[in-house]
């Protein structure tokens, strides 16, 4: 992936190259891929995802408009998480305003989500019936999907950084999509419940990263949101810890 990426943009490598990441925003980018594995995050995300795949527009602020409602009824379990488990370092890479649901409003992203179905039988490919050699390779295509999930992460994480340097990144939608790379569609995932999502085959791995993805851009949005719901804030105050249902 950073071959490609140096190939395809030699600019933005050298760029990247050139960021001060030192100890404390190495841990701050770490600790950020961490989370995307963690189950209360995969069901945010699967929220995230859901309102994504419900929304009668594609429209970019329709679409915020449409997760941040979703959202909603998690703002205070989400704002015990973030106390519980950002470190400062994260918390300061946090601090730019911009680029709130970046990956989750990526064009690539939102193909997919809308793509996604919400049973399984919706996504019989990916079944038992499924041929031993198609399976073989669904399972290396969601492994390969599942490494750029990460990658996108860490240059989504990258790119915040370069912000809070007074540096805009641009990162080319091809250097994160696996469009045009195997001539097939984006993945898609089952919408139905997180554990339906870890089931299919082929996005075995890459469905919860990606919903983690997802949940992780909701946790850091969740200060601003609480902000925008003052009602919301005591019973932040008081919830006890996060509890998650999907």
């Amino acid at each position: 992936l950073t071959s490609r990426l140096a190939a395809g943009a030699p600019a933005l490598t050298e760029a990247l190259r050139d960021l001060p990441l030192g100890r404390a925003k190495l841990d701050a980018v770490l600790r950020s891929l961490a989370l995307i594995s963690d189950t209360r995050l995969h069901i945010v995300g699967l929220d995230v995802a859901r309102a994504i795949h419900e929304s009668p527009s594609t429209d970019e602020a329709s679409l915020r408009r449409q997760i941040e409602d979703k959202l909603e009824i998690r703002l205070p379990n989400l704002s015990v998480m973030r106390d519980a488990v950002l470190t400062p370092s994260l918390r300061d890479l946090w601090k730019a305003n911009a680029m709130q649901w970046h990956m989750t409003l990526d064009p690539d992203n939102v193909r997919a989500m809308r793509s996604s179905h919400m049973n399984a039988s919706e996504g019989s490919r990916t079944d038992g019936g499924t041929r031993a050699g198609q399976a073989q390779q669904d399972r290396l295509r969601g492994v390969v999907s599942a490494s750029v999930e990460e990658f996108r992460v860490v240059l989504n994480q990258l790119m915040l950084l370069a912000q809070l340097r007074g540096a805009t990144l641009e990162i080319p939608e091809w250097a994160t999509s696996m469009v045009g790379k195997s001539g097939e569609d984006p993945l898609t995932c089952d919408l139905s419940s997180p554990k339906k999502a870890e089931t299919l085959n082929l996005g075995a791995i890459f469905c919860p990263l990606r919903f983690g993805a997802q949940g992780l851009e909701a946790l850091r949005a969740a200060e601003g949101m609480i902000a925008a719901h003052p009602e919301l804030a005591q019973v932040a105050m008081t919830a006890g810890a996060p509890s998650f249902h999907g």
